[in-house]
C-alpha cells in the first residue's frame, strides 16, 4: 500500500507547490531612538526628496511631522 503526501493526489510536494511564487523574505526596518535623532533638542529637520520636513517633540511628548 502506497501513501501519497498531502496536497494533491499523485504529486510530490514539490510539484504541488511549483507554480506558487516564493515568500518574500520582509526587510527588517531600522529603528532609531528618539532621544538619538533630537541629542537634546526638540525639533530636527529631514531632508526626504528636495524637501526639507520638520518632526519636533510637542509639549505632550507627541512627535508632529511638517513640511
Amino acid at each position: 500500500m502506497t501513501t501519497e503526501p498531502r496536497g494533491e493526489p499523485g504529486l510530490d510536494r514539490c510539484e504541488a507547490r511549483c507554480d506558487e511564487e516564493p515568500a518574500a523574505r520582509p526587510v527588517p526596518r531600522r529603528r532609531y531612538p528618539s532621544r538619538l535623532l533630537f541629542e537634546g533638542s526638540r525639533e530636527v529637520l529631514i531632508l526626504h526628496g528636495g524637501e526639507e520636513y520638520r518632526l519636533r517633540i510637542t509639549r505632550a511628548g507627541k512627535l508632529i511631522l511638517t513640511k
